[in-house]
């Protein structure tokens, strides 16, 4: 399933799609009435006037609400191009096209090309995805982050990445995370891959380092796995790897 041939224009026509639903309309209104967008933009427009990095402000007032990645790439965007709509939400646009290609990836690589350009489709045309990404808000961002952690754990996982890139990958996800929604951004996807491999006893006692941690697939695991799993899911991608 993993092996199967990808067509040279599946890729490119879900990176068209995408740039053209979020690229194409990123200079349009909004379609939401609220006042975040000024607000988030303030702020990066005060960071670049300061030349304060580090510490965010708002109207001259100290904004320590959310946390700086966001504002940086915004900030980033203005000194590139100049204030406008389109500078603005460009972050958030390029954040979602990168989902769309992952997801893809994603379910090409564990399910197949055919789950993988479902699933890029699902998520370039949600209506929820291309409403709330008219506004300045991180979610796209961070949804990029999340999926980026499951992917990369996961490759490293089922043997089919090098364990340092892999768990390092996914890891460095998890810091871009904490610096896009604080101390909640690596808490879901660390249960949710802590969980899975403790569900499927791929941890063995002892561990010391993620780098360490054993593919459920491999021979180590052979007997563990012999066991239904209580994660279908993951024994899914077990066949999947032994195939």
């Amino acid at each position: 399933m993993t092996g199967a041939p990808v067509s040279r224009w599946t890729a490119p026509g879900l990176f068209a799609l995408s740039a053209a639903l979020y690229l194409g309309l990123a200079g349009a209104p909004a379609l939401v009435d609220d006042d975040i967008d000024a607000a988030h933009a303030l702020v990066a427009r005060e960071m670049l006037q300061r030349h304060d990095y580090l510490v965010l402000y708002q109207d001259g007032i100290r904004y320590l609400i959310r946390p700086p990645l966001h504002f940086w790439m915004v900030a980033a965007s203005y000194s590139l191009l100049g204030e406008s709509e389109f500078a603005t939400r460009l972050p958030v646009a390029l954040a979602m096209i990168g989902l769309v290609l992952l997801t893809f990836e994603f379910g090409r690589r564990f399910f197949g090309e055919r789950a993988g350009l479902y699933a890029g489709l699902a998520v370039a045309t949600s209506a929820g995805m291309f409403v709330f990404t008219r506004t300045v808000i991180p979610e796209a961002i961070y949804a990029l982050e999340f999926t980026a952690v499951f992917y990369l754990f996961l490759r490293a996982w089922t043997g089919s990445l090098d364990p340092r890139v892999g768990y390092r990958g996914a890891a460095a996800a998890c810091g871009l995370a904490v610096l896009t929604r604080g101390p909640i951004g690596p808490g879901a996807p660390c249960h949710y891959c802590w969980t899975g491999n403790s569900a499927t006893k791929a941890l063995p006692r002892g561990c010391r380092g993620s780098t360490r941690i054993v593919p459920p697939c491999s021979s180590t695991a052979q007997r563990t796995m012999a066991r239904p799993s209580p994660l279908p899911e993951v024994s899914s991608l077990c066949a999947v790897r032994d195939r």
